[in-house]
């Protein structure tokens, strides 16, 4: 199924075959399946009458890159508290529908919520509350997002939102420039020396390119 998923469009023709495992499935949520759906987007239309027999997260997220239904992100996120603390898929829906029209009040609190939980949640929040909120946000997310920026896992994230605040950001030019000029710039989680290495010179690229971008 991975090599499937990395074809995309071209895996088309496995649909059917998917979509059989789909309608089969009994005790076992299929989240290859979802997956490799996802991944092949527009082209899986077959499979969304399957894909709306399961309520899970990741059957939301395959049926969203489908179909790029609105309603899909909305019913999921209706059948959500207003208050939201942990949920894996919310960040990415409000996201998606801050591109695509914005978001309803009850959605823009959800989304407020989902900002005051530290970690990833607090970091994917961050990008559609700009995209929703934009200049109003930017001092909010000055103060948290530049936590994130010696993380290896949540940096490149903080720095997409970052550059997407150009002007907005250059507060935090200061930071940046001492990240740039330190030896090593990030906390790793990963346990490998060459792999942390290549990482730290990824996140050192970001950094320059995402402080060009602030100052300019």
């Amino acid at each position: 199924m991975q090599v499937l998923a990395a074809f995309g469009p071209a895996a088309a023709a496995a649909v059917p075959e998917l979509v059989a495992r789909l309608d089969g499935a009994e005790n076992d949520t299929p989240d290859w399946a979802f997956h490799v759906l996802g991944t092949i987007g527009p082209a899986a239309a077959a499979a969304v009458p399957s894909l709306q027999q399961y309520g899970t997260q990741d059957a939301t997220s395959a049926l969203i890159k489908i179909t790029s239904d609105r309603a899909v992100a909305e019913r999921y996120l209706a059948g959500s508290p207003e208050e939201l603390r942990r949920d894996r898929l919310a960040p990415q829906l409000l996201t998606w529908l801050a591109e695509h029209g914005g978001l309803t009040a009850r959605q823009h609190r959800q989304l407020r919520s989902l900002f005051q939980v530290a970690g990833c949640t607090q970091v994917e929040a961050a990008a559609a509350l700009w995209l929703q909120e934009g200049p109003a946000v930017a001092d909010a997310l000055l103060e948290v997002l530049p936590n994130y920026l010696s993380d290896s896992v949540h940096a490149p994230k903080a720095l997409r939102v970052l550059t997407a605040m150009g002007s907005h950001a250059r507060p935090i030019l200061d930071q940046l420039d001492q990240l740039i000029a330190s030896p090593r710039r990030t906390q790793f989680h990963i346990g490998d020396h060459d792999t942390e290495m290549r990482t730290d010179e990824m996140l050192l690229t970001a950094t320059i390119t995402a402080r060009e971008r602030i100052a300019g």
